[in-house]
């Protein structure tokens, strides 16, 4: 039993060995010999004894839990100097057991006067999710209420979330319980309102004076009562923010429902026209009322966007033109049509390039792809996005494209895809002869591709030695970030991730551009020529081959007609020639916006593979350092399995609720302003359970750079 109850075990200072060791003595416990027994419990002595035997009864759980705070005063008195929350770790272990217990209402009722009183964080930690737990069988209403009258546990990286994912469940029943219905019996959804009601009285009265709720408990309500859709909740909302005075409160508030309205109109709930004066009368607040204006399909705020769009900076017009787009304002396509045509401000023409998707007029994109030569390059790249998320559009844009009044390259391969999708005979044929040809990935391939992204998984990879390899395999044919030769496509403005990368280097010729098919030249000397057209006229064909190359051809010295290939110059299954690591660095140098896979965890170093997932034993946080060259706006992208927290140079800066068992990379999000040099990213995933996490900035300049393991 030696390694039960030194390190790893009850004496580790990892709670996670320390769960461990509880669970395999409560396994072995039955078979043990009683003096054995005896030896154990005055070895591990109080702070261990619940997780040693279990607590078979409530009762005795609630006697183990008040026998703490005695302990904690004899301690106190007989053993000065002992640490300030020498108990705090046997009381959150005995929380925790009498959560796993499904206590009855003696159980919660001390659970709830706990959280009151409770002075340890880590107590209040256990309670949070314990209420967490509970709330499926009880009404936990009266704990988390509790728990959120702790105005110092704002900051705490876990109890807010905790103490929400509770909540929610509160407000989601209306403060009902399976118990109230008879087991087998159907139970009746009712009505909520009420308690969503005294609920919101609660949060009015308690949130001008409690930052914890204030800042952590109302945006997340606004936001929970408006996902649901119902007018009369958005109602509610509407009269918690009337009735409760506080500005600072308001502000939340509202920031809660323009946060979960954003990009969506509605129908404005009653009383909304009455109570906009009175919050424009605070400036604070004058920016959300007009957000929520357009909304609410407000018609002054109609006006307001037309007048802005007229006049003002350049953030202003843009965020105008994007809400009269929203609120459908009749004049848009002849705007966004004038605005491409005439617009001075580079920026707001491009976002009217974007906002040319929502323009469901094909005389629009037929006098777009008309007066193509008179827009700007920098904008082409949107005017197709947009052009092609459309049927009309795409097919203006391919006839175009075949009577050569549109560069070829002014697609991608993602964008012939993209239109692909719409399964149109006509448009798919228009691809074919405009651009060039695609196909399905053969089985072998696909078999390959799926291998090679599982290894992705199995080691990190080197940033410093994917620049090699791409130096060594690739550079002799594509150019990136200023170097290499441009016989194939160039990559700087291609998706670059992970899958793209995948299946156009095991795969390329699932997508081939018709400049890029592989032409073959027969001389009457009887040399063979392969590589892509570069130039070509009556007497003369030139070929583009490896490290950019030209081989230039008379065409009277050619034995027989040059032969044109649908296939690319670039070898399929090109991975058999690097090793598995090699491939692996390779992405992590190629790919766009790489996840941050090097972290420390536990003050050890974590090495993630080249998909970025990181996998933590018992949730917990992770500490990430990078570096940025200059200062730029982006956005930082998490994917959790469970609610999580960020700091950036340790200030708070997001928080997410996670997915569960559904974990995908990038499924929440946040804006991130950086200054040029060094910086720390710490991740806290909440939960003891073993938890999955990705997260990787936006970086498509590759402005940033990562420190990597040894």
């Amino acid at each position: 039993m030696g390694e039960i109850i030194g390190k790893p075990g009850f004496h580790d200072p990892t709670p996670y060995w320390v769960r461990t060791a509880g669970r395999l003595l409560a396994e072995r416990w039955e078979n043990l010999e009683d003096k054995t027994k005896e030896g154990l419990v005055k070895t591990l002595g109080h702070d261990y004894w619940h997780q040693a035997v279990g607590v078979a009864t409530e009762k005795q759980l609630l006697a183990r839990l008040d026998e703490t705070f005695r302990h904690e005063e004899w301690m106190r008195q007989s053993r000065p100097g002992t640490p300030p929350e020498y108990d705090a770790r046997g009381r959150a272990g005995l929380v925790r057991a009498m959560a796993e217990a499904a206590p009855g209402p003696d159980g919660l009722k001390r659970l709830t006067e706990l959280a009151g009183t409770e002075v340890y964080l880590n107590v209040r930690r256990e309670l949070a999710s314990a209420a967490i737990r509970l709330s499926d069988k009880h009404d936990v209403t009266e704990l988390v209420r509790a728990l959120m009258k702790h105005k110092e546990d704002v900051k705490d990286p876990l109890i807010p979330h905790l103490t929400w994912l509770a909540y929610e469940k509160v407000l989601a029943s209306g403060g009902r319980k399976p118990s109230d219905s008879e087991p087998g019996e159907k139970k009746e959804s009712g009505d909520s309102r009420p308690r969503l009601a005294a609920e919101l009285d609660f949060l009015a009265k308690e949130a001008p004076d409690n930052i914890f709720v204030r800042d952590q408990m109302v945006p997340k309500v606004m936001r929970r009562l408006v996902a649901n859709g119902t007018p009369e909740y958005l109602a509610l909302c509407l009269k918690f923010i009337k009735d409760v005075p506080d500005t600072n409160t308001r502000e939340k508030a509202l920031d809660g429902l323009a946060l979960e309205l954003k990009g969506r109109t509605v129908n404005a709930p009653a009383g909304w026209v009455a109570l906009q004066p009175e919050l424009r009368k605070d400036a604070k607040l004058v920016g959300l009322v007009n957000q929520l204006a357009v909304n609410f399909r407000d018609p002054a705020a109609l006006e307001r966007a037309y007048s802005a769009l007229q006049k003002g900076t350049t953030a202003i017009r843009i965020d105008a033109l994007r809400e009269l787009v929203q609120l459908r304002h009749p004049e848009v396509p002849k705007l966004v049509a004038k605005l491409l045509r005439e617009e001075a401000d580079d920026k707001v023409r491009l976002e009217a390039a974007r906002q040319l998707a929502n323009v469901a007029d094909p005389k629009i994109s037929a006098a777009v792809v008309a007066e193509w030569a008179k827009f700007p390059k920098e904008i082409h790249g949107e005017l197709v996005n947009s052009l092609a998320g459309r049927k009309e559009g795409a097919k203006a844009l391919l006839i175009a494209m075949d009577a050569k009044k549109i560069e070829r390259t002014a697609l991608t391969d993602n964008t012939v895809l993209k239109m692909q999708s719409f399964k149109d005979k006509e448009i798919d044929a228009l691809i074919e002869k405009a651009w060039g040809r695609t196909r399905p990935t053969p089985a072998d391939l696909n078999a390959l591709i799926d291998k090679t992204r599982a290894g992705l998984y199995t080691a990190p990879a080197s940033f410093a030695n994917g620049k090699k390899v791409f130096e060594n395999q690739c550079a002799k044919c594509h150019k990136f970030e200023g170097k290499g030769q441009d016989v194939g496509p160039a990559l700087d403005g291609a998706s670059r991730d992970i899958e793209y990368l995948l299946a156009n280097i095991i795969d390329p010729n699932r997508v081939i551009g018709a400049p890029y098919f592989l032409r073959t030249a027969n001389t009457l000397d009887g040399l063979v020529i392969q590589g892509v057209l570069a130039e070509e006229d009556d007497n003369f064909l030139t070929l583009k081959i490896e490290n950019g190359v030209l081989k230039k051809i008379a065409k009277k010295d050619l034995d027989g007609p040059v032969k044109i290939t649908e296939k690319s110059m670039m070898p399929e299954g090109l991975t058999t020639g690097m090793t598995p690591q090699d491939f692996r660095d390779l992405l992590r140098y190629a790919m766009n916006s790489p996840y941050i896979t090097d972290v420390v965890v536990a003050d050890k170093p974590v090495s993630a593979g080249v998909p970025g997932r990181i996998a933590l034993k018992s949730g917990g946080a992770i500490d990430a350092k990078f570096t940025a060259s200059a200062a730029f706006k982006t956005k930082l992208l998490i994917g959790s399995s469970a609610a999580f927290t960020v700091e950036l140079d340790g200030t708070p800066i997001a928080s997410g609720k996670g997915t569960g068992k559904a974990i995908q990379p990038d499924t929440e999000g946040c804006d991130v302003v950086l200054s040029a040099g060094e910086h720390t990213l710490k991740i806290v995933v909440a939960g003891t359970a073993e938890a999955v996490l990705y997260a990787r900035f936006l970086d498509s300049e590759r402005k940033l750079t990562y420190p990597e393991a040894k």
